[in-house]
């Protein structure tokens, strides 16, 4: 029987030596009898720093927990809670850190000189649930900046619905604008030749027929230029409507429709058309060179544009308003029958080489207004294609090229 008994005991013994909180065992004077391996493991950096002596734990309580070994020693009872989970912060000197702590302390008195406290580091715990904490409000954050995105893509959409169809109205008009009547009165003094230059004079005659056919051939040309260019800005607000929608399923989490087969050399000239203001105000006539036997690319049309109109946007930025010398070039080739070439270079500014990789980087950039998002998120698409994108500069003021590979 005492057998059993010592072995139950030195089972309990082991379970609290090896408890995951730490146990201490103290007289009424702090003296320490007892601590188990988690309470020594805590305990022991503070100890080590040299500034408590003996094995009165008092010290080294009120320095993690200031006035802790008051409310034991004043105490009254013989027995019973002193205090439970008291959560206390404080510094641990390590190397040349300062690490902050967070101790969870229980005490219990079992009798007048047997007191037992408990440590728990809550340390790690309590940083992860910060950390949880600052994630949760980001994504607050984040939602806020994505539902105020959804509404201002929604207002601009709007506002695109309706300036398409003002200019399709347009467009409509002046296909109802006939020449007919002016064409007809051409051939009335065509066909009375010798009437009106009987009533006018022949010279006189003959200059009114001239005009009526000058002021027919200028309205032509002219309608004519008007349709184009509707047509050209119908088109644009398309594809607007297309990278509106394209970052309204982005907000959304949507995934990307199935990719179809894109032409490059269309998406380029649209992003020309899109940017023409920008590359007027710096007297820019790109200079494009597109090979007239391509192989065709499966993809997300939205999405390379993107592409293109970001980094012919940075090309256009680059050069100086001022400047009269300003020039883009781009071309699209293939090398090889499995590979697709775009390369749109620059006069402008340029970079030191050793920028070319970090201006891929996320949140990195050289513009004092710029988000560092624009080249990373044009390789996150393009390597999404199956593509590469790469920039080079040899060095401020010298221009830059980008260089991407499709490879099919």
């Amino acid at each position: 029987m005492e057998q059993e008994i010592r072995q139950q005991l030195e089972k309990y013994k082991g379970m609290i030596e090896q408890a995951p909180i730490g146990l201490v065992e103290v007289d009424r004077d702090g003296t320490l009898i007892e601590i188990n391996l988690a309470g020594e493991e805590m305990l022991e950096p503070i100890m080590d720093m040299g500034a408590f002596d003996g094995d009165n734990i008092f010290p080294v309580l009120d320095y993690m927990a200031p006035e802790m070994s008051d409310k034991i020693k004043s105490f009254p009872e013989q027995n019973g809670l002193v205090f439970i989970h008291e959560l206390h912060r404080f510094i641990l000197p390590e190397n040349d850190e300062e690490l902050e702590k967070y101790f969870d302390f229980s005490c219990n008195k079992l009798s007048d000189d047997c007191l037992i406290i408990s440590i728990e580091d809550m340390t790690e715990k309590l940083q992860k649930e910060q950390r949880m904490r600052e994630i949760e409000l980001d994504q607050a954050i984040m939602q806020g900046k994505f539902e105020i995105a959804s509404n201002v893509l929604h207002d601009i959409g709007n506002a695109v619905v309706g300036f398409g169809s003002h200019l399709t109205r347009v467009k409509r008009l002046l296909r109802q604008d006939e020449l007919n009547t002016l064409e007809k009165l051409a051939d009335f003094f065509r066909d009375r030749q010798s009437a009106v230059a009987e009533a006018l004079g022949k010279e006189k005659a003959e200059a009114l027929a001239e005009m009526l056919r000058g002021i027919i051939q200028s309205r032509k040309k002219h309608l004519n230029e008007l349709d184009s260019s509707i047509s050209q800005q119908i088109r644009i607000i398309s594809h607007i409507q297309e990278v509106l929608d394209i970052q309204r399923q982005y907000i959304r989490g949507v995934d990307i429709q199935e990719r179809q087969k894109v032409v490059l050399p269309n998406i380029i000239t649209d992003c020309v058309s899109m940017l023409s203001a920008s590359l007027e105000k710096r007297g820019i006539t790109p200079a494009i060179d597109i090979d007239s036997q391509l192989p065709s690319l499966k993809g997300d049309r939205t999405k390379l544009m993107q592409v293109m109109l970001n980094i012919l946007k940075n090309a256009i930025e680059a050069n100086d308003v001022e400047s009269e010398t300003n020039e883009i070039s781009i071309s699209i080739k293939s090398p090889t029958p499995n590979l697709l070439q775009i390369q749109i270079t620059d006069n402008g500014t340029g970079f030191d080489p050793s920028l070319a990789e970090k201006l891929f980087e996320r949140g990195f950039t050289t513009k004092n207004s710029g988000t560092g998002l624009g080249l990373y998120n044009c390789r996150m698409i393009v390597e999404n294609h199956g593509g590469t994108i790469d920039i080079h500069s040899d060095g401020p003021g010298k221009g830059a090229t980008v260089q991407i590979d499709f490879n099919l």
